[in-house]
């Protein structure tokens, strides 16, 4: 059975002779860690259990004298509690534990890998998966080290290969993914011996870092083959981004980029792409186009060199963009394969009109779009386009309508 359950704010006694059956708990709001002491004399028979935020007061700490025979499975997200208190809650009831999920609020004592091995290796003989990701925002530099330190150390950190040789425990890092934080006035670990990120394939930029070029103190990603850049308001030309971002990832190795900025400069993202020729999936928000010119860029050497050489085959185009502008971003990747998009701001039948045209070199590969947040009279002019002698007739249109929005697929 399983039970959501609302515990109420007044004091809970230790059961002496009352009981309950219940093997599956889930709490869905907030549990003070005393109360759970006293919940959990009740549950002889708990297997599973699951507390959406379970936190500490400011009350000293108290002796956890609970302890369960059954539990196996436990989810934590853990607000305020010391890592001491979370110590002698864990050892009442780890002796049969065999999956531990722990989020962590704003607490870097729980990155001590060596505590971590006493502890799983002296309470948790039955550990199996052990899956700990941390939340921590800030603009601290130390707290970027230690997000670090949590996806990747872990996992990487020589004091816990006794733990994999000897109780073949899984540890989970969430994702895989490294989301980085911080403030475009400080340099990024610029003062912390520079460490080799190995799990991390995803890494995810949420803000402008300060890099100088002489730093030799940034940590590295040798693995990541995903980049995700989120930030507005880029200082820097794409030449130098290009440069800072190589001294933390192998640019060479990216196979997915994704520009999730609210106004990333076109010439930026031609200046990345030069140097991440292996991308073959480009994910893009709002690319800023002022002071393009959409007929005499396409003659430049520079762009006809990134549009011969690199490797997209994948385009998603997350926001509504001009008709020459799409024609643009569609002329940059001439191996395109798969299209998905918004609809034009301006003249959607032209861009629908250019997508269809028999003959059209610059959609060769092309054999797969899709465009969302289509109107009804867009449909129409779809259907009605593809009955015309000089667009593509061997495509198969598929139309989806889900909550008023509409969807279209081409597929030939």
């Amino acid at each position: 059975m399983q039970q959501s359950t609302v515990v109420d704010k007044s004091p809970l006694s230790i059961s002496i002779n009352e009981f309950s059956p219940i093997e599956h708990l889930i709490i869905n709001n907030k549990l003070e860690i005393s109360e759970l002491n006293a919940l959990l004399s009740y549950l002889p028979q708990l297997r599973r259990l699951s507390i959406d935020s379970l936190y500490q007061s400011n009350d000293p700490i108290i002796p956890f004298s609970i302890q369960t025979n059954y539990l196996t499975h436990v989810s934590l997200y853990l607000t305020d509690i010391s890592f001491d208190q979370f110590e002698i809650f864990i050892k009442n009831i780890s002796h049969q534990l065999q999956v531990l999920y722990i989020t962590i609020d704003n607490d870097t004592t729980y990155l001590d890998a060596d505590r971590w091995e006493k502890l799983i290796v002296s309470s948790m003989p039955y550990l199996r998966i052990f899956n700990i990701h941390c939340e921590y925002f800030s603009k601290e530099e130390l707290v970027i080290e230690s997000l670090f330190l949590l996806n990747s150390g872990l996992i990487d950190n020589g004091s816990l290969h006794l733990l994999l040789n000897h109780q073949q425990i899984m540890i989970v890092i969430e994702n895989k993914i490294y989301t980085l934080y911080g403030s475009p006035h400080i340099n990024m670990l610029s003062n912390r011996q520079k460490m080799n990120m190995n799990s991390v394939q995803h890494l995810d930029i949420r803000e402008e870092q300060k890099i100088d070029d002489d730093d030799d103190g940034r940590n590295y990603f040798p693995n990541v083959t995903e980049l995700t850049l989120a930030y507005d308001d880029i200082n820097v030309d794409g030449n130098h981004l290009s440069i800072i971002l190589s001294h933390i990832i192998p640019l060479v190795q990216l196979t997915k980029l994704n520009i999730d900025a609210d106004s990333f400069p076109f010439e930026t993202m031609l200046q990345l792409l030069y140097s991440t020729l292996n991308i073959h999936t480009l994910t893009l928000n709002r690319i800023n186009f002022d002071s393009i010119n959409f007929i005499s860029i396409k003659q430049t050497e520079f762009f006809q060199l990134i549009s011969n050489k690199n490797q997209i085959k994948n385009l998603d185009i997350d926001a509504l963009y001009a008709c020459e502008q799409i024609k643009l971003l569609i002329h940059l990747c001439p191996q395109l394969e798969c299209l998905r998009m918004q609809s034009a701001i301006d003249d959607f039948d032209e861009i629908l009109r250019y997508l269809l045209l028999k003959d059209n070199s610059n959609i060769r590969c092309l054999f797969f779009i899709s465009i969302v947040n289509l109107s009804s009279e867009d449909i129409a002019n779809i259907e009605t386009m593809m009955k015309s002698k000089e667009t593509v007739d061997d495509y198969i249109v598929r139309s989806i309508t889900q909550d008023f929005d509409h969807e279209i697929y081409l597929l030939r």
